[in-house]
């Protein structure tokens, strides 16, 4: 399965969670918040009330929640007349029996403390006044003049009975105003009374709220018939942020994937980074495959450059050896055509000691070349690094020229200070040795030489021979001679050249003043 199509599950998923919840908030939840929120502003609507009356003391310009049944029934601390007050009448009612007038007495001596109105129990009896007033012989007819355009006749008061009392509970606003809250069941109906007492020095007000209890079954089917529309929108906002949502995802990855493709197409790995965007894990794919390009980019590269490299040793390799190959049928040839006339004895090579020496001489020259091509390839597959003494080494060579300097009549001098290098010993012994070679070899009799050491450069000089201008930009090719009286073979200063890259040097030769510098510099350490 697909990123794409994953992130959609997940989605859908989570979707649903989501959905599940609004659900439940909707048929569990909200319910209760509404019934709570009912109570509570039916709680408040009897204490407005209250408050409001005992500043006005009447009903004018009072807000109530169920005008038809509330009213007020104001009690004066003392005499045995009471007053009842509502939105549509205000009664007077004077009590005259004794026992009645025994139950409003009690009610005149409460106090502010909470504890008098559980004591008002005792002095109450409720069954007893529910007899004096309405007693079981009273007709309806007897409440209302003769004449009235309706009859009352009173089947049974099992009605009445059928009320239960399911809580009762007293609310203490402040001082004066005590709220008696007294919930009401009747079959699935709910309803809830409260009476307002308060307190004055001249009277007690008593007003009575009934109001209808909320009941969870009143918000049920709104809700349920709420649900389609509930549904269908949060599944289409679900839907559009889960497909944008897959959409963030997906779009990086088709860029990753694009960028990869012109990786592959790329021939030379030259283009450029992909840009990177956020910080989440395709953000961190997309920085990996950068460090991964890049380091594929400097692997090629140096790849590319090696590969230069052993192309351009290849070639030298190749043009050294055709060179040689040629070079080499001088010499074999001069000492076949001098052993021929030895062996038949033809004219001058009858003189077979003259002529020997001759022969040798060609041998040491074919030997000479042979090494040099034996020594690029052995050096260049075994290249070493380590410290020496370049004094030691310069005076080891110039020894094993100390004949052809005696012979010449040449003068050398040595420049130095104690000096150490790091690097491969045979490999510039065998520079040294060709620098030396031709130094002796073309400075002529008499000459001097001088060998100039520091710690990052040696000097050769020879005085008194000088290069040919036109020939110095080729000197470093094979077979390549700067005296034509002396020509050797060419390759002396090839073989230099091709030393100096492998072991990290650089060679120069130039004329100086009436005479010949070659300089070998130590710029690099490292081995190729």
């Amino acid at each position: 399965m697909g990123l794409s199509k994953k992130t959609f599950c997940y989605s859908m998923l989570l979707s649903a969670v989501m959905l599940l919840f609004v659900v439940g908030y909707f048929l569990f939840m909200l319910p209760s918040l509404y019934v709570a929120h009912e109570n509570n502003a039916n709680y408040q609507s009897v204490v407005t009330l209250q408050r409001q009356y005992m500043k006005e003391q009447n009903y004018d310009g009072l807000v109530l929640v169920n005008p038809s049944a509330t009213m007020t029934l104001k009690i004066p601390r003392t005499g045995d007349t009471v007053y009842l007050y509502s939105r549509m009448f205000q009664l007077e009612i004077s009590v005259q029996d004794k026992d009645i007038r025994r139950m409003l007495n009690a009610i005149q001596t409460l106090s502010d403390d909470p504890d008098s109105f559980n004591g008002i129990k005792d002095d109450f009896d409720f069954s007893l006044l529910k007899e004096k007033l309405f007693p079981a012989e009273m007709s309806l007819e007897s409440f209302f003049p003769e004449g009235y355009p309706l009859q009352f006749r009173i089947l049974s008061d099992a009605a009445v009975n059928s009320y239960e009392v399911s809580a009762t509970r007293m609310h203490k606003v402040s001082d004066s105003l005590f709220i008696y809250e007294t919930k009401v069941q009747e079959a699935a109906n709910q309803y809830t009374s409260y009476m307002a007492i308060s307190m004055s020095d001249d009277f007690l007000a008593v007003s009575i709220v009934p109001v209808m209890s909320p009941h969870l079954d009143e918000i049920l089917p709104v809700l349920t018939g709420s649900l389609p529309m509930i549904t269908a929108v949060v599944l289409l906002l679900v839907l559009l942020s889960s497909g944008i949502f897959a959409g963030q995802i997906v779009r990086p990855i088709l860029r990753i994937s694009a960028y990869t493709g012109q990786m592959k197409d790329s021939g030379n790995l030259d283009i450029e980074p992909l840009a990177v965007i956020g910080h989440d894990e395709i953000s961190q794919l997309a920085d990996t495959l950068n460090s991964l390009y890049s380091r594929l980019r400097d692997n090629y590269r140096e790849l590319e450059d090696r590969n230069y490299r052993l192309a351009d040793t290849n070639k030298r390799q190749e043009v050294f050896l055709r060179a040689s190959s040629h070079q080499l049928k001088t010499p074999v040839a001069a000492a076949l055509l001098l052993t021929e006339g030895m062996i038949n004895e033809v004219g001058k090579y009858k003189n077979v000691k003259e002529y020997l020496p001759e022969i040798k001489k060609q041998l040491k020259s074919m030997q000479k070349i042979i090494e040099d091509i034996l020594s690029l390839n052995h050096c260049a597959e075994n290249i070493g690094r380590e410290a020496f003494s370049l004094n030691l080494l310069m005076e080891e060579y110039l020894q094993a020229y100390q004949v052809q300097v005696t012979d010449k009549n040449l003068r050398v001098k040595i420049t130095s200070h104690p000096v150490v290098w790091m690097t491969d010993r045979a490999i510039l012994g065998k520079m040294a040795d060709n620098l030396l070679s031709n130094a002796v070899r073309y400075t002529p009799a008499g000459g001097r030489i001088e060998l100039v050491l520091t710690p990052e450069t040696l000097f050769v000089r020879n005085y008194g021979v000088m290069i040919e201008e036109s020939l110095l930009p080729a000197i470093y090719e094979p077979f390549v001679s700067g005296n034509t009286g002396s020509r050797g073979h060419g390759l002396g200063l090839y073989v230099v050249s091709y030393y100096a890259g492998l072991c990290g040097c650089r060679t120069s030769i130039h004329n100086i003043e009436n005479g010949v510098e070659a300089a070998v510099s130590l710029v690099c350490t490292s081995m190729i």
